[in-house]
């Protein structure tokens, strides 16, 4: 999970294969959104 205002981690995890799919809204702060990332196995 990465929290939508995490740009750094995000795009990290992006550039390593990672895609989103999914949001959890006010999971870990109230007001802010989670993303689900995934990587599929090889």
């Amino acid at each position: 999970m990465v929290n939508t205002q995490n740009h750094a981690a995000r795009a990290f995890y992006l550039k390593c294969g990672y895609r989103e799919f999914g949001v959890l809204p006010d999971y870990a702060v109230a007001g802010q959104d989670e993303l689900l990332m995934g990587k599929q196995r090889a």
